[in-house]
């Protein structure tokens, strides 16, 4: 009898393993469910695709100014509406008159985080003096 090595036998195993798990409801082996290199691709998960910031400006051009529907611009362009409905509801977030832009939204959150801080370095300080006054009588 061949001896195998430890990861064959567990990789062997394991196939066996699923593809027992493999039977449909009738309890009949069904051979279309497994495939080793089904299972390897599955495994993978896509990264999303990335598009620039010009391409996103050109699809939702295509919606606002040039007349296309959402579901037209998206066939052409080869993206989901999903996608494209997001964009434009982003796009119309970012140019109402009294919108923050992402900079100014960055900053003001930082300048309440440090309005917060000072309010309660202030409150320590008070405490500190009256504590310190009462202390002196």
């Amino acid at each position: 009898m061949p001896m195998f090595s430890p990861a064959i036998m567990s990789k062997a195993l394991s196939l066996v393993t699923k593809q027992l798990l493999c039977f449909n409801k009738c309890g009949h082996f069904d051979k279309g469910i497994y495939s080793p290199l089904k299972e390897d691709v599955d495994m993978k998960r896509k990264s999303p695709k990335q598009y620039t910031e010009r391409f996103k400006k050109e699809a939702i051009n295509l919606i606002l100014e040039q007349g296309y529907t959402v579901q037209q611009a998206a066939n052409a362009l080869g993206i989901t509406t999903k996608l494209l409905y997001a964009w434009r509801k982003r796009h119309e977030a970012e140019n109402k008159p009294n919108a923050l832009t992402a900079f100014e939204r960055q900053e003001l959150l930082a300048l309440r985080k440090e309005v917060k801080q000072l309010k309660m370095e202030k409150e320590i300080l008070k405490k500190a003096s009256a504590f310190f006054a009462k202390e002196l009588l």
